[in-house]
Order: C-alpha cells, then structure tokens, then sequence
C-alpha cells in the first residue's frame, strides 16, 4: 500500500489484505474497508467497506469499531442510525481509545442537529456526555486562545473546539483525528 520496499499499489495491497481478510485477520478487515471507503484499489464502495469494517469490529478491532460509528453517524453504505453509531463508539471507547468521547460527543451532537430543527441553546460551558468543561481545545486541551479570547468551534460541525489554527490543523490531519470524524453542520 504505501511502497516500503516494493513498487507502491493500491491494487497489490488489496490482494494481500484480502488474502488476510479472507482468514480472519481483523487488521486485514479493517485495511480493506478502508481501500473499499476511499476506492484504493477497487472501486469505492461505501457498503462493501460496512461489510469489511463489521468483520474487524465484531473480533473487537478498536479501528474499525471508529470507522464503523463514523459509517452509521453518516449513513454512508448503512442507513443512517445514530443509536447504532453511538453503540460502536462507546465500544471504540471502552478499550481506551483516546478520540473516543470525542466521537461519543461528534455523534451526540449529530443526534441533536437531527431531531431538533429549532436552533440550539447557547453553551452552558459544560458537556452534559461528561462532567468537565466543553470547550477545551480538542487538540491540545487549552481553555482559551492566545490572550485569553474564547475558543473557536470546528467551522464545519462546531462539536470540538481549538485554540488556534496550528492545533486544529494538527488535529485535523492526525491519523484517527477529527477529519474522519467531523460531519458538516
């Protein structure tokens, strides 16, 4: 897949992660869902990487339970089922992963953008999914900007908060970051 020591292909390493995926390998599974999500190799299925991420996670494969929540929060390849995506998350979270309340939190706020047309409330500074402030930088754990101003929300879902441009940057791009979890407003 990303050409350590042999000609990169997409198309190769979907053989080989089939050729594990077909055994049980989890990681295997999970690899090839994604090749199925971006269309790597194949050509992009958005269902067939459900499929592939449901074998990793129901072995307990920590990944694919967050891309299995993201696919539910979504309804990409799955109609869209928040109680379904919330379920996969909180098992994502159960084995210590560390964007897991943040997913629990991006899914939630899915939720109430979804049954609630009326605006939403101003803050009241807390998140009622925990007991600690909810507007700390998501990527560095700040309580404010430089200078004391107020954080920014994620333009797009407004669910996570940043001190600056460096950390959301930072967060955005970091492998399992808010990218693959952040779902427009």
């Amino acid at each position: 897949e990303k050409g350590r020591g042999v000609a990169q292909s997409h198309k190769e390493a979907v053989r080989w992660y089939r050729l594990a995926a077909d055994q049980g390998g989890a990681v295997a599974q999970s690899n090839l869902g994604f090749m199925y999500r971006e269309g790597r190799g194949v050509a992009q299925s958005d269902k067939e990487a459900v499929r592939w991420y449901r074998l990793a996670a129901d072995q307990g494969y920590a990944g694919a339970q967050r891309d299995l929540a993201v696919m539910y929060a979504q309804g990409m390849g799955v109609a869209q089922n928040i109680q379904v995506a919330l379920e996969w998350a909180r098992k994502y979270a159960a084995q210590g992963a560390s964007k897991g309340l943040e997913l629990i939190r991006t899914i939630q706020n899915i939720n109430m953008r979804l049954s609630s047309p009326a605006p939403r409330p101003p803050s009241t500074g807390r998140d009622s999914s925990t007991s600690r402030p909810a507007d700390t930088c998501a990527q560095c754990g700040a309580s404010s900007r430089p200078g004391g101003a107020p954080l920014k929300p994620c333009p797009r879902c407004k669910a996570v908060h940043y001190c600056g441009k460096a950390c959301q940057k930072a967060h955005w791009e970091a492998v399992g970051g808010h990218k693959a979890l952040c779902v427009p407003l």
